[in-house]
């Protein structure tokens, strides 16, 4: 399963611009988002389109040797029913698929470095897009959706990617092998060596889209990168000359059809409205919605999912809403292709079977949600209600938290989402909390309402028969008090801040020993100082009794660099850390801990590496790799990224862009740490150039010179 579904608490609107740099996308998918402008007399179809991509060099080496991302700045996507590519671009009979109309919640990201990105997983944010980054780098593994649109149901001729005109797109390389290049794990402009493959014919008879119908459109995107920069990126740009091929047309430079296959998911649904029931898919354990179908006639569906080649799966948890109580199936493992038929009684898991939904009628959840140690209301709170899957084999029957730590039990399902005002209320108009089934399901006794906010404990209150809350703060609402407590601390650099501005340090609270951060803050070193201090908000260790503790933080902060006068998303100032700090004992007390380590100008570095081996092979589903300083984990590689190599020996490529500093790389299975498969790496120290020149920082360095990263090549972590 890719690591995805680890939840990252939300932060509340002032973090919109964070969300618009996070590159990789996972479209939420309402089925009938988005509109054509060309109306059919025939009817209409709907059209599920997804990308892939194949990344390669013009010089031939693995692409994660040289560069960190690859990003293509798409506008949208077009069909015509004409098989002229010399139609003009302002023709009429362009039927357009737009962007997703906002940003989903809940994005898998990269790293966890600097203050564009929070972790392992996305902040829960929304945002209205023009320009969608596209990262290239995961989609070489796993399909990932970019929209849904209706369009006139008719036979297509040709598509059209259509890139931004000013910036098609950027690229990071890693830190160059000489002197004579430009500094490496910035972000460079890339350049279009050629437009000629962003609009192809369909193969064969075209692309046809009947009526009525749902036809999935799956697009290879390959590009070719040119040679890592030889000058900075106010100079020069990268190469790339990007050809994408539509299912069932042959691959550039082979005489192969491209045959990509998605994860068919089947069922039906007894007890339906056709108007209304709707089957959801979300990544299992998370409230990310990827899909949602409407029914068949006959009651039946059918999902196609993202996921990997067999025997790798991506797991995914369904409900089904709309017309009765809630039926949730948890955990079912998806695998490209079709879904057999069931035969001799014996079904496939990728065949949900007949889901009964139970009768009941509809209500709705509101309330307030309020800090437990001022009684204001708390803005951007996140609420999830959870129904276990009772059919799960050794499922819990509730979503109460259990074990040690605390944690909701793996079977619960994500049924409904909401968030709080700037008031604290909820639900906001048009959610899926104004129509909730009054009545949980068979055999489930309550619901479970999962609130979480930047900072607070989660809160798990029962949400009974009815859909009256006992432990609501009054009557007639389900209004609740969040816990928590606070750390204050100090960020440092070793001598006194000399650039004539104030250095500012977001300061990041994780779980000790995960990547899972709580909260986030900003400290500031102003001009002749050498040190800010901070207070920030955190779980505390004795909440109340629905609520889960949290005992002991780690702690690390890194300062926005700049280069050219363009912020960049890797620094090259040190890495803050401090681990084991310990936690609040109670609700809205203070403790006090060390002063994080300095972080100092240090230059940037990169190190690329190698994961698996023919014994234990690597698995981008399921592998990854962190990297952490001094018991802290700072940064991760993306769901999916890791890049297999071709010769099917068990290893994966993958890198990192870091300050020059000492780490330990450490590989994860599923998100469990494999005690032996870690090294510990120093990244080189970065050359120093004389000018003219730019630099990431020049903190410390004699006047007039330029820091130029430098590469490293990590030990294999078998």
């Amino acid at each position: 399963m890719p690591d995805i579904g680890v939840d990252v608490k939300y932060l509340s609107s002032r973090w919109v611009w964070a969300a618009l740099l996070i590159l990789v996308l996972v479209v939420v998918g309402n089925l009938l988002v988005g509109r054509s402008r060309v109306e059919s007399a025939g009817g209409t179809g709907i059209v599920e389109l997804a990308f892939t991509a194949t990344l390669s060099t013009s010089n031939g080496q693995p692409v994660s040797s040289q560069y960190q991302r690859v990003l293509l700045n798409v506008m949208s996507v077009r069909l015509n029913t004409s098989t002229d590519l010399s139609l003009s671009d302002t023709d009429p009979s362009w039927i357009t698929i737009p962007l997703p109309a906002a940003m989903p919640s809940n994005i898998p990201t990269q790293f966890i470095n600097t203050s564009l990105n929070f972790g392992s997983s996305g902040t829960l944010l929304t945002a209205p897009l023009s320009i969608l980054q596209l990262d290239l780098m995961p989609l070489q593994n796993l399909p990932v959706f970019f929209n849904f649109a209706k369009v006139p149901g008719e036979t297509y001729g040709q598509i059209e990617l259509v890139l931004d005109s000013t910036t098609p797109g950027y690229a990071v390389p890693l830190c160059p092998q000489s002197a004579s290049a430009g500094e490496g794990c910035i972000t460079y402009p890339a350049v279009l060596a050629s437009s000629s493959g962003l609009r192809v014919l369909f193969a064969n008879s075209g692309y046809a889209v009947p009526t009525g119908s749902v036809q999935p459109l799956v697009v290879n995107l390959a590009v070719t990168v040119g040679t890592p920069p030889g000058a900075d990126p106010n100079i020069t740009g990268v190469s790339i000359n990007p050809v994408i091929t539509p299912q069932g047309n042959t691959l550039p430079g082979t005489s192969t059809p491209y045959i990509p296959a998605l994860g068919q998911v089947t069922g039906a649904v007894a007890n339906f409205d056709l108007s209304t029931t709707t089957v959801t898919a979300e990544y299992a354990g998370t409230n990310q919605i990827v899909a949602t179908t409407r029914l068949q006639p006959d009651g039946t569906f059918l999902l196609n999912l993202p996921a990997p080649a067999a025997p790798d799966t991506t797991l995914y948890d369904f409900y089904v809403s709309g017309s009765g109580a809630y039926v949730v199936k948890s955990r079912v493992a998806v695998s490209q292709g079709a879904c057999p038929p069931c035969s001799q009684g014996t079904c496939p898991s990728c065949n949900l079977g007949t889901l009964m939904v139970p009768g009941s009628t509809f209500g709705s959840l509101s309330g307030t949600v309020a800090d437990a140690c001022n009684g204001i209301g708390v803005e951007a709170a996140t609420l999830k209600l959870l129904v276990p899957d009772t059919t799960a084999k050794g499922g819990a029957a509730t979503c109460d938290p259990t074990g040690g730590p605390p944690a909701i039990p793996s079977n619960c399902v994500t049924v409904a989402t909401a968030a709080t005002d700037d008031l604290g209320h909820y639900p906001l108009p048009g959610t899926p909390f104004t129509n909730i089934p009054v009545s949980p399901p068979p055999g489930v006794s309550y619901y479970n309402l999962d609130i979480n906010a930047a900072g607070f404990n989660t809160a798990l209150p029962q949400v009974a028969s009815g859909l009256s809350c006992p432990a609501s703060r009054f009557p007639n609402s389900c209004s609740f008090n969040l816990d928590h407590g606070y750390l204050t601390g100090a960020v440092q650099i070793s001598g006194p801040n000399e650039t004539g501005n104030p250095m500012d340090a977001m300061v990041m609270a994780e779980d000790s020993g995960t990547n899972n951060i709580e909260n986030l803050t900003l400290a500031a070193i102003a001009g002749g100082s050498a040190s800010g201090t901070f207070t920030i908000s955190v779980p505390d260790a004795a909440p109340s009794s629905d609520a889960i503790p949290v005992r002991n933080f780690d702690l690390f902060a890194s300062v926005q660099d700049l280069f050219q006068g363009s912020p960049q998303p890797s620094s090259g100032q040190l890495i803050g850390t401090v681990a084991s700090v310990g936690a609040p004992s109670a609700d809205c007390t203070t403790i006090s801990i060390p002063a994080l380590s300095p972080m100092d100008c240090a230059g940037l570095g990169s190190v690329y590496g190698i994961v698996g081996s023919m014994t234990n092979p690597a698995n981008p589903s399921t592998t990854s790799v962190r990297l952490s300083k001094n018991g802290v984990q700072i940064m991760e590689t993306e769901p999916n990224s890791i890049v297999v190599a071709p010769n099917d020996n068990g290893e994966g490529y993958y890198n990192f862009c870091a300050p020059s500093d000492s780490y330990l790389l450490t590989r994860y299975e599923s998100g469990i740490a494999q005690s032996s498969s870690s090294e510990t790496i120093t990244l080189a120290k970065p050359l120093i150039i004389g000018s003219p020149c730019a630099s990431i920082c020049q903190d410390g360095n004699p006047k007039g010179t330029c820091l130029l990263c430098q590469p490293e090549k990590a030990p294999t972590l078998p």
